[in-house]
């Protein structure tokens, strides 16, 4: 192939390459221009004014896969991302019993009740920490062994 023929194809290969990958809808589902979930930015937000400083999260942002650090972000605390299929009774009981000022957080609650019953169970016996503002589905509860979260400010 001459010159003329690479002059040729290869603006083809890189228009199609392009279409392709604008079509695929990659840009729209993974980053999102004009579609960014707020939810978790304004969550977060949230559990940053309200929780102590020293708190630490456990956070379940998705029902599985990857973990986001979008809420841990946010709340300006560290923590555990784990999606929802990770997230145990036990392992909520483990982390209480080692670590002060713990919080569950999620963004998913209604997904967490079909999918972990078990959790969602465990949970509720806990105290929960209302938060006005708060998104639809987000839940913030205390984890303390104390009684009633010391969470106030």
């Amino acid at each position: 192939m001459g010159a003329r023929g690479w002059l040729t194809v290869g603006p083809t290969v890189a228009v199609l390459g392009l279409l392709s990958f604008y079509v695929s809808g990659v840009v729209r589902d993974y980053f999102r221009p004009g579609a960014l979930d707020t939810g978790p930015i304004v969550f977060g937000d949230l559990i940053n004014r309200t929780v102590e400083p020293n708190a630490i999260l456990v956070v379940t942002e998705y029902e599985e896969g990857s973990n986001s650090p979008i809420l841990l972000y946010n709340a300006s605390r560290r923590g555990w991302s784990l999606d929802g299929r990770s997230v145990t009774p036990h392992l909520l009981d483990h982390l209480r019993q080692r670590t002060d000022h713990l919080y569950f957080a999620t963004t998913i609650w209604s997904e967490l009740e079909g999918l972990r019953p078990d959790v969602v169970t465990y949970l509720e016996r806990q105290q929960v920490v209302p938060l006005e503002g708060a998104p639809r589905d987000a839940q913030l509860i205390s984890l303390q062994l104390t009684d009633g979260p010391s969470a106030a400010k």
